[in-house]
């Protein structure tokens, strides 16, 4: 949105805190801090993979987050490859989410607990909520 940047600086402005959650196709360099970026990674399942700014990924901070959602385990492995081979992420929080019904949460459940990698398992609340339903929008 043409706006966004004016108005999270308005608000940080009047002391709001404020975290802004991006699908990455749009460069976060812009985005007033202390405003909490949280940004998603296109794994190759989405169908999106390149379409996201990788170079946003070097401009997080600490207490930022990343995003992956996963539809499978090619997915996953492709993730947990990215984040091996991707610096700086030390200080990030990692969320990877199940594409639900696809894949079930417990099965990338037993996948992260097995990684022992620390990321946080985040289930989408509106595939819950209204499962079957576009509500993602």
């Amino acid at each position: 949105q043409r706006n966004t940047i004016p108005l999270l600086a308005a608000l940080i402005d009047q002391g709001y805190q404020l975290s802004l959650e991006t699908s990455g196709v749009c460069t976060i360099a812009d985005v007033p801090r202390p405003c909490r970026v949280v940004l998603d990674i296109k794994t190759p399942g989405s169908g999106i993979h390149d379409q996201w700014l990788a170079d946003n990924v070097g401009r997080l901070q600490p207490g930022d987050e990343l995003k992956a959602v996963i539809a499978d385990r090619a997915d996953w492995d492709w993730f947990v490859g990215w984040f091996a081979e991707t610096s700086g992420l030390d200080d990030v929080i990692v969320n990877v989410a199940p594409v639900m019904p696809d894949l079930p949460a417990a099965t990338l459940s037993e996948w992260l607990l097995d990684s022992g990698l620390p990321f946080r398992l985040n289930l989408q609340l509106h595939k819950w909520i209204w499962p079957g339903e576009d509500r993602g929008r």
